[in-house]
Parts: structure tokens; C-alpha cells; sequence
């Protein structure tokens, strides 16, 4: 062949014209010459890329590409289009020498004629032939189409391309499964590396390995010298590894092209064919029946088209493409084995059952990867298809009917039924939660909302009976327990089940008489038991709670430790006395219940639940006498004490007593002063209630005061009500102390009006229950915009969320955040993580850059809630808060930077890169071991393409970052270093 490089390069193409998409041509030309300057930099093309025509040059030369860190640093938006510009040459190299095989053998034919000494055919005639006879079957050729795979049975492959070289007289599945093989063996010796002696599909069978692994193998195949395959495949298992091996070494569908036609017509003339008859006739009838499943199957799935066309209004081809992608989910939970496979016809539990298996295997992550994310979309829309509201009755009538007779017998079963909780039944039973101890566990608000089940009425009103009902049965199983604990204290006596419930009775009349000083244990460090006592969060649903203010505690405490964790609150509260005792005790049948009778448990009347001290009646009366009189000018305590000669404290405990008497901003009236009183009580109920259905059971005191303003004007003038105060302490009169109307609402912090389930005390309770029951991400501005429609503070939002300072709110991108406790970070969750990353250190020498994780990789961490795709920042997240957990850490270009940015790299925990001057040193040592001196900007400049920093990073700020280290010399201006490594 001629060198001549504008020779080649018209040749070329010519070829790559005819052999590549028409759309790409212009970016592969783009790609050759980034490809030649760097080689010919680094010396490994001596020449132009296009007069190079060794075949082993050319193979160098792709693999410098694929393989340098370097280049894929600077290049690495191009990556994927420069491998398969590379990929392409290859080809037309391979085909030049091909071509010149062939000029060789025709003049060799030509000399010696058609036939050879002995008159047969000669090799290159006979080759010929069957060119022939191949092109004559032209018209019957298909093409395979890996983007929908169907059944391949009665078909025989007749050639292949890969990236332009053609390969034909492939006479069955098994030989064109080796020859591709062979083909992507070489191109990707590293991918196939790491796939030794496993299974690609996630089956037991061993797919590829060494000699040695070939003994375990049904058919054995070898591709190279240390290489077998496993051959015992169907046709439609084989096209299905190799679309597989496609996404695996990031090769496009195009590049690929396999050609194979239909053998139907010689079924006929089968002998085997004519002798299977009898078997054919003796499954009629499951054909039949598979032929009904099949017609259910095309129904469901043209009634779900057309829910995308009409309701969600879907273009026709999208449509089209979302219904045969569940189609082909199906297809993929077969192929992979899963224990349900059905998603058309199926309820949308038995479907997210389903959904929730695949989502867990990696095939099915590469191959929506390889579908652009095509497969994730279309179960997204098929689920919120089979949540729309008519789905769901017919899913309550199918609850109703379908319990199981012979669990209708137990405790669990008793407790729902009332028909009414049937549809929450049913799904519960179907999450796998069958008794009474597991549904403690569960947040039967949130759960209801996780899976849509009723409105939002009767979510609230089915919570708050379930729960009263939850506790009414857990406080009798207690008293029929053999054993009690008892905290003896100060000569009252708090007990419980075990001893953490005993220890919940005793921190409950602690929280009540100590406020304040209480709230300053919630999440501080115990020193000698190395743990926090009394937390303000429960992330895996595993402790026990505490109602006011709302924290939790161990469920597993034993005695000993529930000793040192009472020496510890005494002392930090600084009460007296300080004795104490925890005891086990006991209970026969006929033991007497033990009252307390000590001074604690009289000033927690409530909490302890004992008798509330005696208030005379006439004393009671001489009280509402006097406020009668005062009308609406009210009285202050210290007034009404004064009048009736009593103790401030037995003053507060008549006020408390009296259901007529109200006190609103700190003076006392009564009831009968009021003008209109119960119009005014009935119009804020009206309010209240609006509000609280309005915001999902929770409303704030500036809210109610300004719907109020507006609908209760002449009320409040009447009776002289101003200021917020004055309202929030009359509703808080009338819901709190009365009960008006049988409606118990809770009152917090002089600011907070919640449902009793939510129990608000803060900013951070209110933006935890919404995000808690979007089950999403919130933004910053979504959350601003939520707290001022509720007319709460907003100030220093992210302060009070405690955004990257404890684990609540963790940042999922910038001003993005999602509640830790919707990921139920447990142990297998943090040991899922703590494997994949220890894959990932394994692969990368113990150190990576956040910005060039792959995005498959991030496919081996668990699921998100709402199927949100995992980022860089959220894994930052849980390194920084579960160093230990993970045993790895990050490294910040300069602690002064915000909570937004994404640290520069991520190490192993006893990495020794400690800090960001290490990161630049190992950088630079690995990628540009011949540079020693860097202009400021350049140096940043060089850092942010290599994804440490982004953006404006540290301009005008390098040598702080990297200043006091001998390894980075600065001069007097800070714009030049000299690097020492």
C-alpha cells in the first residue's frame, strides 16, 4: 500500500462514510486530531496518524488513549467519542491489510486458474462462493436491534461488524459469540480482566475465567490463551451477554452490527421437527393459556399507553417507547431469575416488589444506563399510573376480600378490624409486618403517605386513633409482664417493662420539672458510658421516644447502664437528692399496684399519672367570683393570690383546675366576661382546623393570628383581644386545657400549634415533617418559601437545620438537602457503602478525586428514597459524618470554604494524604512528574480540570492553600511556586 498520507486519509474517509453514522462524521474528524497530537507528543506515533498503517502502532496507539490518565483528564467530556474514533481507524487499518490478503490471493488465483492440480476448487474460489450465496440471501437478512431483544430461536447468524470490520461465514451463535468476544477481548483487556470467574448476568455460573475455571464450565470455548467462555447458551442468552459486554466497555449499540436470518422454513423438512408433533399437541392447552396471558398482558399495556397519551400527555412515540419498556423490565427480572417477574396486570405493591428487586441488581442499572435511563422513567410513570385514584379503590375492595383466614386470629389481625383500615392492612401485611411489635415501629402517619393510601383526612384521623389504640395495648401487655423495673428517686417511683421504659418514666418527670436544664442533656456525650444518653433524632427506628420535648433513648439499655446514665443526669442537672436505686421486681397476680405518694411525682401530676392535689371547691369558686367581677379588665396572678390568700403555687394550680378561667398574655379572665365567647371559640376552631389541614397538622401562632385578625375583627374589639399573644393563648385554652369539641391540639414554644402526633417544637421539627412527607429532596428556596407561607422565622435557616454539623439534613447537591432518617441509615446501609467503596480505593490507590467517580459505580450503593440517583456532595455527606463507619475521610481545599463545595478528594481513613498541599503533591507527582514551576492561575487553572476545585475556587488564593509546605516555594507576590516532590 501506498503511505501517502492524502491517499490514506481520502481512502479513509471513504471507508469511515459508509461504515459510521453520517450524524457522528464530523465529530470522529474532530477526535483524529486530538488523538494525533498527543501521540505524536509522547512519542508513540513517530509519524501522522493517517500515514500510519501498522497494524501494531495503531493498536499502541489506542491503548495510550484509553489507558493515560492524563489524556482522560483533558479530555474526558470526549472520552467515549475519541475511544470509538480510535476503534474506527483500527478497523480501516485491519481492512487495508485484509485488502491486500485478498490482491494477493486473487493474482495467485489468476495464475494458477479456478481450480487446483487435483480439479477441485481452489480456497479463494470456494471463498467466493460463498460470498455468493451469503449475498444471495441478502433480501432475507436482519439485523439485530439491541435496544429490544427478542426471541432468537429458529435463527442462524451469517456475519458480523464491529466497528467497520467486516467478519462473515459465521455459521452458528456459539462461533459469532467467540469471535465477538475475541474482537472485545483486545480492545478491553482491562474490563474483561475484572470479569474473570464471574457471571455477568448476577447467575451462579461462571461466564469467563482461566483455564483452571474452564473445568467448571458445561462448554468451554477458548478466546485466547488464558481465556474461556462458557458456551452453553441459548441464542437469545448469547445476544444478551454481548449486549452486556456493550455496556460493560462502553462501546454504542452501532458499532456492532450482527446480521443473522430466519431458518423457519427448514423446520418443515426436520425429521426432529416432525418427531416433536406429539409434544407440540400435548401443550395446547398451556399454549392456549399462555396465549390469554399474553392478550391480558397487550391490554394492560395499551391502557397504560394510553393513560400516557391522555393524561400525562406524552408524545405517541414516547408513549410507545415508556410501554415496551416495562415490557422489557419484565423480560430482564425473567433473564435474571427474580421470584416475581409481573409487572403488567400486576397491583402497584406486587409491581414495587418487583421494581425494588431490580433496582437491586447491577444488570439492570447498566442496562438503563445504556437505555439513557429509559427503563428508570418508564417504572417512575407506570407506578404513579398505578397510584392514580381509581387503582387505588379497586385495591381497597381487593383488600377487603382477600384476607387470609388463618391469620384473621391473631392480635395483629384483631387490631384492624375495623374495615376501614383494610386498605392499610393489606399493605402492611404485604411490606411484611405482621404483629403488633413491628407496628410500633412503623410512623403509620408516614407510611400512609409513602404509599398513598386514603386522603388526607383520613390519614389524620386514622393515625391518631391507631396510635391512641397502639398505646392502649402496649400499656396492658405491660402490666401483664412477670417482671417490672423500678427507678426509685427521691421516694417516688417510675416504672416500666424493661429497664429502658422504666428509664423513659423517669426522664419524662425530669423533662417536666427541670426544662431547661433538661434540654442541655439532648445529644451531649455521657464521658464514661462514651455515648449520647438522650438523642434529639432516632435514624434507624429503633429507640424509644419521649414526647416533651420529642427525643429518644436506647430500647435495649440494661440495668447497669441505666444506673450510670441516671448518676450522670443528676449530677449534670445539678438537683438534689442525688440517691437513687433501679430495681427488677417480681409481679405475682394478686400484686397490689404501688401509688407513688412522693413531693416529685405530686409536682408532675400529669406525667406520673396520680391524683391531682385537692383544691377546695369554694376556693375554686371564690376565684371565677372575683375574675367575674373584673370583666374584661382581667386580673394578674399576683392579683388574684392576693384576693384569695393563697400561694402562688395553689394559685396556679386553681387556674389550671378551672375550666372557665383563660389567660391570655399573663392576666387571668373568665370566661363569662367575654362577649359572644362561644361564637368567637366556634370561628377560631373554624381557623384552626383550616390551617391545620391547609399545612399538613401543623400551624404557627403569627399564622393564626393574622386569619384570625381577619375574620374574628369585631370579636377581638369587643372584648379588647390584641396582640398575637392574646390569640395563640386563648386557642391554646380551648384545644389544650378544654379540649373544645373533643379536638386535643399540642402547644409549643409560645410559637408552634401541631396535631398530637407531630408534637412541633422548632423550625427543624416543621421542615423535618415536610421533607418527610415529600419523601424527596427540598431546596433551600422551597423551604423559605414553606416556613414564611406558615408565617415562621426564616433567619438563619441553615443554622437551625444544623446543616453539615450533625447528620438531619444532609446536602444532596448545592442548596439541595434530603432527610437522613427517608435513607434509614442502619449498619447494612453504612457496611453497603463501606464495601463499594472499598471496590472503588481497591481500583484507584486508595485516593480518588469526588468529581471523576464513574457514574456506574455509584449503581453499587443502596437505593435512595423516590429512586434519586446518588451525587458526589451526599456521598461527601455520610464520609464526613461516618469516617469510622466507612474508614474514609475527605480532604477541602481550605476550611473557610461554604458547605456547598465539593471537596477535592476522598482517601482511605489511615491514608496518608492528610491534607490539600498532599492532594496537589500526588497530583502533580503522578501527571506531570517534569513540571517543577507554576504562575499562580496556571496552577489553579491545572487543578480545576482535573476536578479538584471548580469554578472560581481559590483565585487569588493558592498559596494559602498551599502555603506554609517546603514542597510548594512562593515568591514575595504569590504568583509564581516552584514544586519540590
Amino acid at each position: 500500500m501506498v503511505g501517502n498520507k492524502e491517499k490514506i486519509e481520502e481512502l479513509f474517509a471513504t471507508w469511515l462514510a459508509q461504515n459510521a453514522p453520517s450524524a457522528h462524521l464530523s465529530e470522529l474528524y474532530f477526535c483524529y486530531s486530538e488523538i494525533e497530537a498527543y501521540c505524536l507528543k509522547i512519542k508513540v506515533l513517530r509519524k501522522p496518524l493517517f500515514e500510519t498503517i501498522d497494524l501494531d502502532i495503531i493498536k499502541r496507539v489506542q491503548k495510550t488513549v484509553t489507558e493515560s490518565r492524563i489524556f482522560q483528564l483533558s479530555h474526558k467530556k470526549q472520552m467515549r467519542k475519541i475511544v470509538t474514533a480510535a476503534q474506527y481507524y483500527k478497523a480501516f487499518v485491519k481492512s487495508l491489510v485484509a485488502q491486500e490478503t485478498n490482491t494477493t490471493e486473487l493474482s495467485i488465483s489468476q495464475t494458477m486458474g479456478d481450480t487446483s492440480s487435483d480439479g477441485k476448487p481452489c480456497e479463494v474460489t470456494q471463498r467466493k462462493e460463498i460470498a455468493l450465496s451469503e449475498n444471495k440471501k441478502e433480501d432475507n437478512v436482519l439485523i439485530i436491534d439491541f435496544c429490544h431483544i427478542n426471541s432468537f430461536a429458529y435463527t442462524k447468524p451469517v456475519s458480523f461488524s464491529y466497528f467497520g470490520d467486516e467478519q462473515t461465514g459465521i455459521s452458528n451463535w456459539t462461533q459469532l459469540y467467540v469471535k465477538v468476544l475475541v474482537c472485545l477481548s483486545e480492545d478491553y483487556p482491562d474490563e474483561f480482566l475484572r470479569m474473570y470467574n464471574t457471571n455477568i448476568s448476577g447467575g451462579r455460573r461462571i461466564d469467563f475465567g482461566s483455564p483452571k475455571a474452564s473445568d467448571k464450565m458445561n462448554a468451554p470455548k477458548k478466546v485466547s490463551d488464558n481465556f474461556y467462555v462458557e458456551t452453553n447458551l441459548s441464542a437469545t442468552d448469547i445476544v444478551m451477554k454481548i449486549r452486556l459486554l456493550l455496556d460493560r466497555c462502553n462501546v454504542d449499540y452501532e458499532n456492532l452490527e450482527i446480521r443473522y436470518i430466519k431458518i423457519e422454513s427448514m423446520q418443515c423438512t426436520e425429521p426432529s421437527l416432525v418427531e416433536n408433533a406429539s409434544k407440540r399437541a400435548a401443550s395446547a392447552t398451556k399454549n392456549t393459556m399462555s396465549a390469554m396471558v399474553t392478550t391480558d398482558t397487550g391490554n394492560y399495556k395499551a391502557i397504560f399507553r394510553n393513560w400516557l397519551l391522555h393524561d400525562q400527555y406524552m408524545a405517541e412515540r414516547s408513549a410507545q417507547s415508556y410501554s415496551s419498556a416495562i415490557t422489557n423490565c419484565e423480560q430482564l427480572a425473567s433473564r435474571l431469575g427474580l421470584k416475581e417477574i409481573r409487572l403488567y396486570g400486576a397491583d402497584r405493591v406486587e409491581a414495587q416488589r418487583v421494581v425494588d428487586q431490580l433496582r437491586q441488581t447491577t444488570e439492570y442499572w447498566e442496562v438503563n444506563a445504556s437505555q439513557h435511563n429509559r427503563y428508570n422513567a418508564a417504572i417512575t410513570k407506570y407506578l404513579l399510573y398505578l397510584q392514580s385514584s381509581d387503582r387505588q379503590e379497586t385495591t381497597a375492595c381487593v383488600a377487603s376480600k382477600n384476607k387470609e383466614p388463618e391469620q384473621q386470629g391473631t392480635d395483629f389481625d384483631r387490631f384492624f378490624e375495623d374495615e376501614k383500615y383494610d386498605l392499610l392492612y393489606k399493605e402492611l401485611k404485604k411490606k411484611g409486618i405482621t404483629t403488633l411489635e413491628e407496628l410500633n415501629e412503623v410512623n403509620l402517619w408516614s407510611f400512609m403517605n409513602l404509599h398513598q393510601l386514603y386522603s388526607i383526612q383520613q390519614r389524620l384521623a386514622i393515625s391518631t386513633e391507631l396510635t391512641a389504640k397502639l398505646r392502649n395495648t402496649e400499656k396492658e401487655n405491660d402490666e401483664q409482664n412477670t417482671s417490672v423495673y423500678e427507678i426509685h428517686y427521691n421516694g417516688g417511683v417510675y416504672k416500666g417493662a424493661s429497664p429502658s421504659k422504666a428509664f423513659v418514666a423517669f426522664l419524662t418527670a425530669v423533662s417536666t420539672r427541670y426544662p431547661m436544664k433538661f434540654r442541655t442533656l439532648l445529644n451531649v456525650y455521657n464521658p464514661e458510658s462514651q455515648k449520647i444518653v438522650v438523642s434529639r433524632y432516632d435514624y434507624g427506628n429503633t429507640k424509644l421516644r419521649l414526647m416533651n420535648p420529642e427525643a429518644y433513648i436506647d430500647s435495649d439499655l440494661s440495668l447497669e447502664q441505666v444506673q450510670q446514665d441516671i448518676a450522670w443526669i443528676i449530677k449534670r442537672c445539678d438537683v438534689v437528692p442525688q440517691d437513687y436505686s433501679v430495681e427488677e421486681k417480681t409481679k405475682s397476680v394478686e400484686m397490689p399496684q404501688r401509688k407513688p405518694t412522693d413531693r416529685l411525682t405530686k409536682d408532675l401530676q400529669k406525667v406520673a399519672e396520680t391524683p391531682a392535689t385537692s383544691i377546695s371547691p369554694a376556693l375554686r369558686q371564690e376565684a371565677e367570683d372575683y375574675l367575674i367581677q373584673c370583666d374584661l379588665t382581667g386580673a394578674t396572678y399576683e392579683e388574684l393570690q392576693n384576693k384569695l390568700h393563697y400561694t402562688m403555687v395553689g394559685t396556679k394550680e386553681i387556674v389550671e383546675q378551672s375550666p372557665h378561667i383563660i389567660e391570655m398574655n399573663r392576666k387571668l379572665y373568665h370566661e363569662e366576661a367575654l362577649v359572644d365567647f362561644e361564637e368567637g371559640a366556634d370561628t377560631l376552631e373554624a381557623i384552626l382546623d383550616k390551617l391545620l389541614k391547609k399545612n399538613d397538622g401543623v400551624a404557627t401562632a403569627k399564622h393564626l393570628y393574622e386569619y384570625a385578625c381577619s375574620e374574628m375583627a369585631m370579636f377581638f374589639n369587643d372584648n379588647g383581644i390584641t396582640g398575637q399573644q392574646s390569640v395563640y393563648d386563648l386557642a391554646r385554652h380551648l384545644f389544650e386545657k378544654l379540649k373544645y369539641h373533643g379536638k386535643h391540639y399540642v402547644f409549643k414554644s409560645n410559637m408552634y400549634i401541631s396535631l398530637p402526633e407531630y408534637s412541633a417544637d422548632s423550625v427543624i421539627d416543621i421542615v423535618s415533617k415536610y421533607a418527610r412527607e415529600k419523601g424527596a429532596t427540598v431546596t433551600y428556596d422551597e423551604l423559605v418559601r414553606y416556613l414564611a407561607g406558615l408565617g415562621s422565622n426564616t433567619g438563619n435557616l441553615r443554622g437551625l437545620m444544623r446543616i453539615d454539623k450533625e447528620p438531619v439534613f444532609l446536602i444532596y447537591a448545592e442548596n439541595e438537602y434530603l432527610l437522613a432518617e427517608l435513607m434509614h441509615i442502619d449498619t447494612d446501609f453504612l457496611e453497603s457503602i463501606h464495601c463499594a467503596l472499598r471496590r472503588l480505593f481497591e481500583d484507584t490507590d486508595g485516593h480518588i478525586i469526588p468529581r471523576n467517580i464513574s457514574e456506574s459505580w455509584y449503581n453499587l450503593l443502596p437505593t435512595l428514597p423516590a429512586c434519586l440517583p446518588w451525587t458526589p456532595m451526599l456521598l461527601q455527606q455520610l464520609i464526613r459524618f461516618y469516617p469510622d463507619e466507612l474508614e474514609a475521610r475527605t480532604i477541602i481545599a481550605m476550611e473557610s470554604q461554604n458547605s456547598n463545595t465539593l471537596h477535592a478528594m476522598f482517601v482511605e481513613k489511615d491514608s496518608w494524604i492528610q491534607d490539600f498541599r498532599d492532594v496537589v503533591a500526588v497530583y502533580l507527582h503522578n501527571e506531570m512528574p517534569s513540571r517543577y514551576e507554576f504562575e499562580a492561575e496556571e496552577l489553579r487553572g491545572i487543578l480545576v480540570d482535573a476536578g479538584m476545585i471548580s469554578g472560581n475556587q481559590l483565585i487569588y488564593n493558592m498559596p494559602n492553600a498551599l502555603g506554609g509546605d517546603p514542597r510548594f516555594l512562593w515568591d514575595s507576590d504569590g504568583n509564581h511556586v516552584k514544586v519540590r516532590i
